[in-house]
């Protein structure tokens, strides 16, 4: 293996490599638990003027990772639920008979809650691996996109970019 040879003329970090190295920081920041929209929310705000490039991923991966901490609330909120049925259908079967219909659609709620709670919690560490892998791709030198996310963040900033646009134009005639 012969390492590459460093650059001698010109700098270091170009800025389209700085753009796509603070990028891809916010793809992989959704491992820190709502604070990790820091990163792409910043980026968005300090340095979204500067780039398109840097826009646009900051605003899918904020759109991403805000997704995915409400995912995070449901089944935590699921788990309370079926934690809360669990209890109460304990208590129904302690004071009536294990046939009663009570008892048994506490049990059915629970199931059901419960299979919802897991499949969600396993769910989220699937969306975590999918934001690093955003992050991998870009400073693979690929322009990644989210599948849905990816096309509704470049509709608007494509819509705030014409906006700007014009607003420009509009002062430049005055």
């Amino acid at each position: 293996h012969v390492p590459p040879d460093k650059p001698t003329d010109g700098p270091w970090l170009h800025e389209d490599h700085e753009f796509r190295w603070v990028a891809a920081m916010g793809h992989f920041s959704i491992l820190i638990f709502l604070w990790g929209m820091l990163a792409p929310l910043t980026a968005w705000t300090f340095q979204g003027g500067r780039s398109a490039f840097l826009k646009l991923q900051s605003i899918q991966t904020l759109l991403y990772q805000a997704g995915t901490t409400v995912l995070s609330f449901m089944a935590f909120f699921f788990y309370l639920i079926g934690l809360a049925l669990l209890i109460v259908g304990i208590e129904t079967m302690e004071t009536q008979s294990f046939d009663a219909p009570i008892g048994v659609l506490g049990l059915l709620l629970f199931g059901m809650v419960l299979l919802v709670s897991t499949l969600l919690i396993l769910l989220v560490p699937l969306l975590h691996i999918l934001g690093q892998w955003a992050g991998y791709r870009l400073l693979k030198g690929d322009d990644y996109r989210y599948p849905l996310l990816g096309r509704l963040a470049e509709r608007w900033t494509a819509k705030s970019s014409l906006r700007e646009t014009d607003d420009l134009t509009r002062q430049g005639n005055r």
